[in-house]
């Protein structure tokens, strides 16, 4: 049976937009000065002007900081997963990287909300919330081809 999407290509993309976040604006910060250069609210005097402080997920990484590696996971975890689906010999690993893949999407997400929850989301954050879930609908479509497959065959 031919089928016209290409899940492993669109898997690839949504691997590579992950990728590519890490080098976007992630979340930024707004704060209101006043004109002599200190927090507005906390000197109660009229803001002078409003200051945007953006955040890179790669210039605040800190090796040393576990929560960091954990972070970074939520943009590397479909490399080595599909790796192994191209290059990988033996079909039980790969059929069980391929039951794993929604807990791996689900925690991905979770981490990308947990990590921007009390920012203003930007770009980055956003395209990495997308490829995450455009990753997880190719997996729901590929587990649906695989039930009408079974159905088919058993008929």
């Amino acid at each position: 049976m031919k089928t016209f999407i290409k899940t492993n290509h669109i898997k690839v993309v949504c691997a590579f937009v992950l990728l590519v976040c890490l080098v976007l604006p992630f979340s930024s910060c707004h704060r209101d000065l006043d004109a002599n250069g200190k927090l507005a609210y906390i000197s109660k005097k009229p803001v002078a002007k409003t200051v945007t402080e953006y955040y890179y997920p790669f210039k605040l990484f800190k090796p040393r900081n576990f929560s960091n590696w954990i972070f970074i996971y939520s943009f590397f975890w479909p490399i080595p997963i599909l790796l192994y689906r191209y290059f990988g010999k033996r079909r039980r690993i790969q059929t069980i990287l391929w039951i794993s893949e929604p807990v791996f999407v689900l925690g991905a997400l979770y981490l990308l909300i947990i990590e921007t929850i009390l920012y203003t989301l930007e770009i980055g954050e956003r395209l990495a919330m997308g490829a995450n879930g455009g990753y997880g609908l190719t997996w729901l479509y590929e587990l649906a081809r695989k039930i009408i497959q079974s159905v088919k065959r058993r008929i």
